[in-house]
Order: structure tokens, then C-alpha cells, then sequence
């Protein structure tokens, strides 16, 4: 993963692959001075996975070396590598996600980001034939995000939209006005 811009926030997103798919890890951070979320890298493993040796060394690289706002991830797939995570001391960090619910509204999120034209990612041959092999399913529950050919992989497109899902849900601290005495004084002598 190569840096993109001095020092940023990253929201990571975790989706694994089981048996015969890939896994992806993708960084999305919010470059504050255009107001774009924008990918700051992505590691899509080809199949046959191993969690210990490929996946677990990269997240623990990137807790240690990189600001991480929070790490997205599927709650039914990720279970022992959170407890490993937790007892280094990134629980705090740590974004469970319902590949049954809130998958639908990362979807969503990533669909309207991209929509408006708010979402840059990164120019990675890999992850956009991901892109193209995927597609959305309007379902009474959501959008989903679906493979548009059953042997293809889209586990990078699947990543990226938990890291933006985490990198959007995070921005209360930095969205905030600042302190301004006439418009945030309350006292008696200042009521109509």
C-alpha cells in the first residue's frame, strides 16, 4: 500500500473469503482539504487464504503503523483474529458488521458516494474488474451488493464498502462547529 496523503485517518474494511474465494483489506480516509473519501490502498489476496500467515500480518502492520479511525469487518468470518486484535489493545477500533443488515447500507453508501462523484478510488487493475464484476440487488430489505457472475470475486468491492461505511459513520469529531461565544452562550442575561 503506498501513501497517498500526509498522514490520514484510515477506516479499514475486512471481507474474507472462504475456501475458494479472495479476501480483501481496503483503507478509505477522508482527504479534508477537497471533501473526498478517497482509497488509500487495497491488498486483495487470491484464494486460498490464510488468515494467520497473509491477512493477520497486514492489519497488525497497519494498527501499528497507521492511524486507524476503525476496522470494518464481517462478524461471522472474523472472530478469532478479533480476539487477537482485542488482546493487542484495537477493540476500541474494531466495526462489526451484519453481512445480513448493515451490509445493505454500506451499499448504499458506497453506491451514493460514487454517484455523486465523492468517492476516488485508487487506480488498481484488480480491484476494477472487481467493480465490473459485481452488481447491486434492489431487495424490500436494500440494496445489495451482488456477484454478477458466480466465479468471479468482488471481496475488494465488499471491503471497500465497510472502510467508506466506517470512514462516513466516524466524522462526528471532525464535523463539529467551532466554539463560538454569541451563538453557543446560554445564560439568563442573553433570553429574549
Amino acid at each position: 500500500m503506498n501513501l497517498t496523503y500526509e498522514d490520514p485517518i484510515l477506516y479499514l474494511g475486512v471481507d474474507i473469503g472462504i475456501k475458494r474465494d479472495t479476501s480483501a483489506i481496503s483503507a478509505v480516509y477522508r482527504h479534508y482539504d477537497t471533501g473526498l473519501f478517497c482509497m488509500w490502498g487495497i491488498r486483495i489476496f487470491p484464494p486460498k487464504v490464510n488468515m494467520l500467515t497473509q491477512v493477520e500480518p497486514l492489519l497488525f502492520w497497519l494498527f501499528r503503523h497507521c492511524r486507524i479511525g476503525a476496522c470494518a469487518f464481517d462478524e461471522t468470518q472474523f472472530a478469532a483474529t478479533q480476539a487477537r486484535l482485542e488482546a493487542k489493545g484495537y477493540g476500541n477500533k474494531l466495526l462489526p458488521i451484519n453481512q445480513n443488515s448493515t451490509l445493505k447500507k454500506a451499499t448504499s453508501t458506497l453506491h451514493a458516494h460514487c454517484s455523486d462523484k465523492q468517492f476516488l478510488p485508487i487506480k488498481d487493475s484488480e480491484f476494477r474488474s472487481q467493480i465490473s464484476w459485481c452488481s447491486v440487488k434492489h431487495t424490500e430489505q436494500g440494496p445489495h451488493i451482488t456477484k454478477s457472475n458466480q466465479s468471479k470475486p468482488i471481496d475488494g468491492v465488499v471491503a471497500t464498502a465497510m472502510a467508506l461505511l466506517a470512514a462516513t459513520g466516524e466524522l462526528g469529531f471532525v464535523m463539529y462547529q467551532e466554539y463560538d461565544a454569541e451563538i453557543h452562550t446560554q445564560s439568563a442575561l442573553s433570553l429574549p
